[in-house]
């Protein structure tokens, strides 16, 4: 196949021989072997540059594969199976080569789908394109520039969305969105400043909620809540002024409130007298406040009217048998009586009555301004 791969070197080599035969005949032995020597030499010449031009119907079947053009890349490989059938880069040439019919469609629909602006349909073709041929360099290229468009085209998206949550207050899908789009590009120092306005944005928001959110348990006199509001704040920012100044605020009426609803709850405990004169004082601290809103104006109502029918005593009899020692507990010992009449507190009492050789009874009764305790016999019956 010499003479398709060099033909005029081959034609010279092949008529210097000839020459050199007409020569012999001719009986010209000295110009014969002349010839034959020049035609060996142009035949050596040309095996020698075999290597070569392989290389160069290769680099062509290469250049033409790259440029599509599967004709040529075809007839150059031809040629190069004449002069080295065994050369595996012929062999990986020639796979090439019959994959354009595939490759060549792939790339020019991915150009249009490129031009129509759907880019993610664009890297998919240009993706199957590189599968077919990975050493196609124009293939990659195209490939690798779509697909950096494409991520280009989803990390701005994905930012537009971020900043689109972001401004209508939807923190949680602004986060989503940016950390997106630091997945499309790691490191984005764009995406960064993004998540920290986010966070800022989110603080912001928790604080001035926060904040209103204690006016309003204020307003309402809910002390427990709005505390819980201030403290909330401090916890995200401890230099607050406004939570500062709300906690101490209703720090003193919570803790009040809360006193008061527990006398207001067990008016009982006001027949301690201990108890009562610390409500009492609680309550004259508390009608110095003003303004007054109408929870406080409701309590001190309550607690005044509880505390005058505690501090009025009410007048019980208690009977027994003269042989009974009765103690009113946590009042005084009564003695032994048949009848007593005196006056006590509002509450709940224990009447106990003891006698020698007799069990010890125990009576409890309430005393109120309602309803009196009628009847309190105290005497121990049972012998032992």
């Amino acid at each position: 196949g010499v003479e398709q791969w060099a033909p005029e070197p081959f034609q010279s080599a092949k008529t210097l021989a000839q020459e050199g035969d007409l020569q012999y005949r001719d009986r010209q032995f000295i110009e014969a072997k002349a010839s034959y020597e020049q035609a060996l030499t142009a035949l050596e010449a040309l095996a020698d540059s075999a290597p070569l031009a392989l290389q160069e119907h290769l680099d062509l079947a290469r250049q033409s594969i790259e440029d599509g053009e599967q004709d040529n890349a075809m007839a150059a490989l031809a040629i190069a199976s004449l002069i080295d059938p065994s050369s595996e880069l012929l062999a990986s040439l020639n796979r090439r080569a019959q994959v354009l019919e595939q490759l060549l469609p792939l790339m020019s629909q991915a150009q249009e789908k490129e031009d129509s602006g759907d880019l993610a349909s664009a890297e998919d073709l240009l993706k199957q394109a590189t599968e077919l041929d990975p050493a196609h360099l124009r293939a990659r290229a195209e490939h690798d520039r779509v697909e950096t468009a494409h991520t280009l085209e989803r990390f701005n998206r994905a930012m537009s969305e971020g900043y689109t949550a972001l401004d209508q207050g939807r923190f949680t899908e602004a986060t989503t969105a940016f950390r997106q789009a630091g997945k499309l590009s790691p490191g984005s120092n764009e995406v960064s400043s993004a998540l920290q306005d986010v966070e800022a944005a989110e603080t912001a928001w928790r604080l001035s909620n926060l904040q209103d959110r204690g006016k309003k348990h204020e307003a309402n006199e809910q002390w427990q809540q709005a505390l819980e509001s201030f403290e909330k704040a401090l916890k995200i920012d401890s230099n607050l002024l406004f939570a500062q100044e709300g906690l101490k605020r209703s720090r003193a009426r919570a803790r009040l409130d809360k006193q008061f609803r527990a006398a207001i709850d067990e008016p009982d405990r006001l027949s301690d007298k201990a108890v009562a004169e610390a409500t009492a004082r609680l309550l004259q601290q508390a009608s110095a406040i003003n303004p007054r809103g109408p929870v406080l104006a409701e309590q001190l109502s309550k607690l005044e009217i509880l505390l005058e029918k505690a501090n009025s005593p009410v007048q019980i009899t208690l009977r027994s048998d003269g042989l009974t020692e009765v103690t009113l507990r946590k009042v005084f010992r009564l003695g032994l009586f048949e009848e007593r009449v005196m006056s006590v507190r509002p509450g709940t009492y224990t009447a106990v009555g003891s006698r020698n050789g007799y069990r010890d009874i125990r009576r409890t009764f309430t005393v109120s301004h309602e309803s009196t305790a009628a009847n309190i016999v105290v005497i121990c019956m049972e012998k032992i």
